[in-house]
């Protein structure tokens, strides 16, 4: 699959996890009732946390991939100019 077919998922899916984890404020789990349910919400937001960075991460990855192929997609049509200029000069210099 195509890298830019997944950047739009990643966006979407951060920014649900971004806006549960919003919801998620520190009010909301000191106000249950029980220990045990402040250690699940606790144990709940540090995971939608972990997940946001990865997606934060896995992000800036893709986005530094494409910037890496385009520069060496760059690189590559410089070196079929050159190639192409150096041939133009020896058949100039050969007639």
């Amino acid at each position: 699959m195509n890298q830019n077919d997944w950047e739009p998922q990643i966006k979407e899916a951060s920014e649900h996890i971004k806006a549960a984890l919003e919801s998620l404020t520190d009010k909301e789990i000191i106000n249950n009732e029980s220990y045990d349910d402040r250690m699940k919400l606790s144990r709940f937001r540090h995971a939608i946390n972990d997940v946001f960075g990865l997606a934060m991460v896995t992000n800036m990855y893709l986005a530094e991939t494409r910037r890496h192929k385009e520069e060496v997609i760059k690189i590559e049509a410089q070196d079929e100019r050159k190639k192409e200029l150096d041939r133009l000069m020896n058949e100039g210099r050969s007639e």
